[in-house]
């Protein structure tokens, strides 16, 4: 089945996937969402001063330069790609609990696939992000202290390229909340509002970073 059904015929696509779920291609989508912020801090904290005590950093070359980072840096950007992962077993489990009252069709795994497909639209708004990031952080003057890193990831962060994305983002959550409710609503045989419903906890975990601001 052409993949482009997915956004000319979501539901004629999700048909399809019931019987036969791409899971290869749902894997590949929700690596690829987990490694643009795991890109992005990576970029980000190899740009600033560490701490001059700090002795555990990562050294890796980029072109023809080293950039270090520190392993603490690491480990949280490591957890930044693990939030896809997170991202899709609360959206699924989710819709899979928010219309069990209302039909017995489609398990847990179909579901789990499925909604995977849902991760596209931000996957998308999540690369231009990146983009905006690498080149926010060429334009931004480059710390020479430890103390103007923070403010160095601050002027990144606020540049209006980046700004930019946010809204991007919305409409990609709200893309992704259109997809879920369609596959719910097919995975699960339930009415348009109960699989819009159960579309509510995967749009609410990807607002949740910009409502916590």
């Amino acid at each position: 089945m052409p993949y482009r059904s997915l956004l000319t015929n979501p539901r004629q696509f999700f048909r399809g996937q019931v019987g036969e779920p791409d899971r290869l291609f749902v894997l590949l989508i929700l690596l690829a969402a987990g490694c643009v912020p795991l890109i992005a801090q990576l970029s980000l904290t190899s740009a600033i001063v560490l701490e001059s005590d700090n002795s555990l950093t990562l050294s890796y070359v980029v072109g023809g330069e080293t950039a270090s980072v520190a392993v603490s840096a690491v480990g949280s950007s490591l957890a930044s790609f693990a939030s896809a992962l997170v991202y899709w077993i609360v959206a699924t489990i989710g819709a899979y609990l928010l219309t069990a009252p209302f039909s017995d069709s489609g398990d847990l795994r179909t579901t789990l696939w499925i909604v995977g497909w849902g991760f596209v639209p931000p996957l998308f708004s999540g690369v231009l992000w990146l983009l905006a990031m690498i080149v926010s952080i060429q334009a931004t003057p480059t710390p020479t202290t430890v103390a103007a890193s923070s403010e160095f990831i601050r002027a990144v962060q606020q540049t209006q390229l980046v700004r930019a994305t946010h809204y991007l983002d919305y409409g990609a959550t709200l893309w992704a909340g259109g997809l879920w409710t369609v596959g719910v609503r097919v995975v699960r045989d339930v009415s348009w509002w109960q699989a819009a419903l159960a579309a509510v906890p995967g749009v609410a975990i990807q607002l949740a970073p910009y409502l916590l601001l």
